[in-house]
């Protein structure tokens, strides 16, 4: 009876958290606009479900994208036409590969064609992705319950529910969330699959590693290290080997199934083209494995093409400094700089304890591959968002469970309160979380940029302060993939970064006040030749800011200010916006 008492509680606890969880998530889901990415990954799904093609979106897999795409069935929607998004056979070619067909044709879908559905397609397919936080829940209840025992267990479930950079993403339509519970369930079911070598344990591991593998590209490390990992713990190796090959074709399947079994398989795809860029040892087995395990060609040209991206780089900024290949200590240094407080402290506490506790054989299962995964990504060039090893605090949440040791079932109280306030100091503009004593999301701009910090989640909240003040000249430089139209926003766009551009509505009238805009990652120039364009911006406090994204600067008597604006809008030819609003 006492048993089944506090098992209830103990439940009690995890709906709680749960439903906490979601509930943020939700909340933060109205408050955002779309973030850069977001239009690709539902257009795109919602072009697979019309066109029943996939000769689009090659770099992610499309079962994320079909998930958050289902809602459109409820609403007669118009499309540009396929030609717009389809490409021909010369398109998907690794090294000429680009996504701005996709952006493009998401921009025309979602505010031409269907401006009257877009908040509810945004909102319904974000909220899909939120709910696969059920699953994470109760697969990592259960997990750590068993580790650690139901009262340390109660510390990952504070940190699961309200780490901000968990939430930041469990509420957006990307692979990067959806992909990392997937892992972590496919993990735990492989975990007790080695242990008691059951039938349901095998096939719901294979299931939630096939929904790994068909929601993101890098899912096919964890599921290699995993399985290595599981291969030396099982104790009937011969048993778990035969599994493992019976695995193999439910994975094939489902890949295949995820492509609604429309792609070619089992043919040489890159017999003319350059994969020179691609070392030896990976090239062969996958070339091989596309050809005889009948692996849909676009998937197979996907894996090549997040490889290719990953060895090319991409711009990032870290702490002031700028680079197209990235640092090798940008993920550890990035992952702490975002880290919250009461998350670091409690992983602090849980390696102090291996002194008064080993690790468990369980407890490196999955720490071995949560370590090799940092190694790899170390080594890759693509810095641009900790949203890539947002796994890693889902496996540290587990870990943290440690810090029990020295945390008494009374004072677990304070874990949840400091946690809380660290949430809700940022809520719900998580995407912006920066540690607090490193000053908070408000010198985000210090430190990084881009999914980081400003990822372009902020034209809504800039849209309501302008309608505040009266409809001021508002000057907008903006990085993202939305629309400030959309918003019912008048503006002279302003060197904005986005693809392929955005639609300027010009104010019909000046003003005597004037506003600058400019989104955190243009006032660094992370992605302008020029670096200082804004300097002299970012020596200023803005005097107002739309969440921690976009800056806002009052320029009405900033003579310099005016120069430097309307010395930009010169050099581009644009000598009638200086004459009007200047």
């Amino acid at each position: 009876m006492k048993k089944k008492k506090k098992l209830s509680r103990f439940n009690a606890y995890l709906c709680f958290f749960l439903c906490l969880f979601i509930l943020l998530g939700s909340i933060s889901i109205i408050e955002k606009s779309p973030t850069f990415d977001e239009p690709l990954h539902l257009a795109d799904g919602i072009a697979n479900f019309k066109f029943l093609k996939f000769r689009f979106g090659i770099e992610h897999p499309p079962f994320l994208r079909l998930m958050a795409a289902l809602p459109s069935f409820f609403y007669e929607l118009k499309f540009p036409a396929s030609k717009e998004l389809i490409r021909k056979k010369s398109e998907v070619k690794i090294k000429n590969w680009s996504p701005v067909k996709d952006f493009t044709f998401a921009k025309r879908f979602f505010y031409l064609f269907n401006p009257d559905k877009t908040e509810a397609l945004f909102f319904l397919g974000r909220f899909a992705i939120l709910l696969l936080g059920i699953p994470l829940f109760f697969v990592i209840e259960r997990w750590t319950k068993h580790l650690y025992g139901e009262r340390r267990a109660l510390i990952t479930l504070i940190l699961l529910a309200l780490t901000p950079n968990i939430l930041a993403h469990a509420r957006l339509i990307t692979t990067d969330f959806g992909s990392s519970v997937f892992i972590v369930c496919g993990a735990y079911f492989l975990w007790k699959f080695t242990g008691n070598l059951r039938k349901k344990h095998f096939l719901l591991s294979a299931f939630f590693w096939g929904l790994a593998l068909v929601s993101k590209y890098s899912a096919i490390f964890f599921f290699i290290v995993f399985h290595i990992t599981a291969f030396f713990y099982t104790k009937s190796k011969k048993k778990f080997f035969y599994f493992f090959l019976l695995e193999i074709p439910v994975l094939v399947f489902m890949i295949n199934a995820c492509f609604f079994f429309t792609e070619p398989v089992g043919r040489n795809f890159f017999r003319d083209e350059n994969l020179s860029f691609i070392p030896g040892y990976a090239r062969i087995p996958v070339l091989f494995f596309s050809k005889f395990l009948l692996i849909p060609e676009i998937y197979t040209r996907g894996i090549f093409y997040s490889f290719y991206h990953s060895l090319r780089g991409h711009g990032t900024y870290l702490i002031g400094r700028y680079s197209n290949l990235g640092w090798w200590y940008y993920f550890p240094l990035a992952f702490l700089i975002k880290s919250t407080t009461t998350f670091l402290f409690l992983f602090v506490l849980s390696i102090l304890s291996l002194k008064k506790r080993k690790l468990s054989k369980d407890e490196i299962f999955f720490i071995i591959p949560s370590v090799l995964f940092l190694l790899f990504m170390m080594k890759s060039h693509l810095n641009i968002g900790v949203r890539h090893i947002l796994i890693l605090w889902m496996f540290g949440a587990v870990f943290c469970a440690r810090s029990g040791v020295f945390i008494r079932k009374k004072f677990i109280i304070f874990v949840y309160v400091f946690a809380l306030f660290e949430n809700l100091f940022v809520f719900p503009h998580y995407i912006s979380q920066i540690n607090l004593f490193l000053g908070g999301p408000k010198k985000g701009y210090k430190y990084l940029a881009d999914s980081n910090l400003d990822w372009g989640q902020d034209l809504k909240i800039l849209s309501k302060w302008w309608k505040r003040q009266k409809r001021p000249l508002l000057i907008l430089s903006y990085f993202g993939t939305g629309e400030p139209f959309f918003y019912g926003m008048e503006f002279v766009n302003c060197l904005s970064l986005s693809v392929p551009g955005i639609y300027e509505i010009l104010p019909q009238k000046n003003s005597h006040q004037k506003f600058f805009a400019i989104s955190v990652t243009n006032l660094l120039g992370v992605y302008r030749w020029n670096k200082d364009l804004f300097a002299y911006f970012r020596d200023k406090k803005p005097d107002a800011r739309a969440g921690y994204s976009i800056y806002i600067y009052d320029i009405t008597d900033d003579l310099k200010a005016q120069k430097i604006l309307k010395g930009i809008f010169k050099a581009q030819g644009r000598d009638e916006i200086v004459k009007k609003y200047f």
